[in-house]
């Protein structure tokens, strides 16, 4: 290859693939003995599809990630994403400390005197509070802030990063499926390796085994406008349609949706069940969200009360949950018609400009709980390496408590609490280190 770098979504899989270990990470290269380390199985929460990885720690730290093979969901392949961005772990703008906006700006307290205010806040709300959620908390961080927001301050209405439906079930399928297609169809306007990277090894697998790989967007072989999606879908299912045609006679179709305005997966359902695949296992529809948990996010949220959503008037507090809602324009638009902000975030540079209460949030990597992708598999994360702050759970508990709502810290706790509610009273055990769909 001469001076030409090897660069690919998916170059950290040669390390792995290496069968004399030549090829080796310089993240993890001469950074422990085989009897220094300890090796965690988790999931990725980079994105929607959930790969399976196993994290290798050593004294407190991850050093590496490696793929842990679903054959389901990720074939045993990892994107460089979820690979190589550990480091954040310990990045040095990392918030270690809650935030208190004094009389100089963000100041340093105390947990107390941090979680003192938040409850002033939340009780002089009076119920004006809307939570902003990322899309990217646990089942069971989602479910303790409803339980805390909603069932003790009385504050129901939420901002999602995006739409959320259960539509998409009745054509559920792994992953592994869009490999064995005979055609596969990929509407929207994002790249399907930007959205979710292993759903486009999958496409590959299928255009390897001789199946047909239809594009529609914006750089697709059939072209659409931008923000024309949902019309060329629709088009799609027309009587006569060449395409659509295809699919409906064909016993192992798949349909894709990369991009916004797909409706969390309704529009796509629509689409599915006009060209016929109700009746045919080997046919499926896959949503790529934008976020990785984003519909059991809404949907722990939901089973946190059952007050309907009402309307706020004027916020007099913003709740941010996640550094992905701190990022997001129409929050930092509703921050500044609110009163007063919280933020639960992870970098400096996403809240100090704009909150009054800053709390240091986690990472996935440190996180027990559930997650679910999107082929609506939930899965289970473990704690790879203990956070340098208290565990979201832990605070919120403690808030919970001033406001006479019962909430465990404990992350096993709280999944058996809503179980029942929310996925047919499995229990965490059941989940495994391989999870059924």
């Amino acid at each position: 290859f001469g001076d030409d770098p090897y660069a690919a979504p998916f170059s950290g899989n040669v390390v792995e693939l290496c069968p004399v270990g030549a090829l080796t990470s310089t993240q993890y290269r001469f950074r422990g003995r085989p009897w220094e380390i300890q090796s965690t199985p988790t999931v990725c929460g980079l994105c929607p599809v959930g790969c399976n990885v196993s994290a290798t720690t050593r004294e407190g730290k991850v050093l590496r990630l490696l793929s842990r093979n679903h054959p389901e969901i990720d074939g045993g392949w990892l994107c460089d994403k979820g690979r190589f961005a550990h480091p954040h772990l310990t990045a040095e703008d990392r918030i270690r400390e809650p935030l208190v906006r004094g009389d100089a700006g963000l100041e340093p307290a105390s947990w107390d005197d941090a979680l003192d205010l938040v409850e002033r806040l939340l009780r002089s709300a009076e119920g004006h509070v809307v939570t902003a959620l990322s899309g990217t908390e646990t089942v069971e961080q989602a479910y303790a802030l409803g339980r805390l927001l909603r069932g003790g301050a009385g504050a129901h209405s939420a901002v999602l990063p995006e739409s959320t439906s259960a539509a998409l079930d009745a054509f559920r399928a792994p992953l592994s499926a869009i490999g064995s297609a005979e055609i596969v169809v990929v509407v929207g306007d994002d790249a399907v390796v930007d959205r979710a990277p292993i759903v486009d090894l999958w496409l590959k697998q299928a255009a390897r085994g001789g199946a047909e790989i239809v594009t529609v967007g914006a750089s697709g072989s059939r072209l659409a406008a931008p923000g024309e999606a949902a019309a060329a879908l629709a088009e799609l299912t027309q009587p006569g349609n060449e395409i659509g045609d295809r699919l409906r006679s064909s016993d192992r179709a798949v349909l894709v949706w990369s991009g916004p305005g797909g409706g969390g997966g309704a529009r796509l359902a629509e689409a599915a069940h006009a060209l016929g695949f109700e009746g045919k296992p080997g046919c499926a529809a896959f949503q790529l969200p934008a976020t990785p948990n984003a519909r059991a996010v809404a949907q722990a949220w939901a089973a946190a009360a059952d007050e309907d959503e009402t309307d706020p008037g004027h916020v007099r507090l913003l709740v941010v949950s996640g550094d992905e809602a701190a990022a997001s324009p129409a929050v930092r638009s509703l921050a500044e018609r609110a009163d007063a902000v919280v933020c639960v975030a992870m970098f400096h540079e996403l809240a100090v400009g704009w909150a009054d209460v800053v709390l240091p949030a986690t990472a996935m990597l440190e996180r027990d709980g559930t997650l679910m992708n999107l082929e609506g598999r939930l899965q289970r994360v473990r704690r790879t390496v203990a956070p340098p702050v208290p565990d979201e759970l832990a605070w919120i508990a403690r808030v919970a408590a001033r406001f006479d709502v019962a909430l465990s810290p404990h992350s096993a706790v709280v999944f058996e609490e809503i179980s029942a509610a929310m996925f047919g009273g499995i229990a965490l055990g059941e989940l495994g280190e391989r999870a059924p769909l």
